[in-house]
Parts: C-alpha cells; structure tokens; sequence
C-alpha cells in the first residue's frame, strides 16, 4: 500500500487534523505527502512540524468551512466543493480514525486509479 500511494498519479496527503475546543477542525498537521503530492504543493524536504495552513492552497476560509461540515458528516468520505488546487481537481475527504486522507484528482485524469 505504502507504493502505490508514494507513486500514485493522484496527488494526496494523511493529516492529523487539529480541533478547535468545539471541536471543529481548524489546523493539520502533514503526517505523509506521495510524491505527486510534493511536486504539486512545492514541498521537497521533510513534512515534519508542517501545517496545513501553512500551504497557500488551505488558506481559504470557505474551504475550512467546508473541511468542518464534512467532518461532522457521519459518512467516511466527502467531496470537498472549494477548489484547493483550483478548477482542474477535485477534492475528496475521508476521514480514516484520528486521521484523513486528503485526495486530489485531476479532472483530465481519465484513466482509472486504484487509490
């Protein structure tokens, strides 16, 4: 599993998300990054101690409030509507325990992918 995601075409990130003391999420932190993942948002040493918010791509209000209904949703998995990586992805949530899995999927990617 760990090779298909490093060298999955689809870039995608797990977070460890961070909660406001209501409970809504409002911070990440980047436990793993896949190669496609790096090259997209720029990041080529160690993700340790990085925040999502830190990344220009999470820093839209309407996304986070996006982020905070789809983990209060109780189905796994959410499409995320704001555009993180702009009009060309999509983005899916899914909530995996304490953490997430960030999936952003090329529109113009139209052979089918296993994760």
């Amino acid at each position: 599993y760990e090779y298909v995601f490093r060298n999955s075409p689809v870039p995608m990130m797990v977070v460890y998300p961070i909660f406001t003391p209501q409970k809504v999420i409002d911070d990440g932190w980047i436990v793993l990054l896949n190669e496609t993942g790096r090259m997209v948002f720029d990041i080529h040493d160690r993700v340790a101690n990085r925040r999502l918010r830190e990344l220009k791509a999470f820093q839209c209000p309407e996304l986070w409030v996006e982020l905070a209904q789809a983990f209060s949703r109780p189905e796994p998995e959410s499409n995320i509507q704001a555009p993180v990586l702009g009009e060309d992805y999509t983005t899916l949530l899914v909530r995996l325990k304490h953490l997430a899995l960030l999936r952003f999927q090329p529109k113009t990617l139209h052979a089918p992918t296993m994760i």
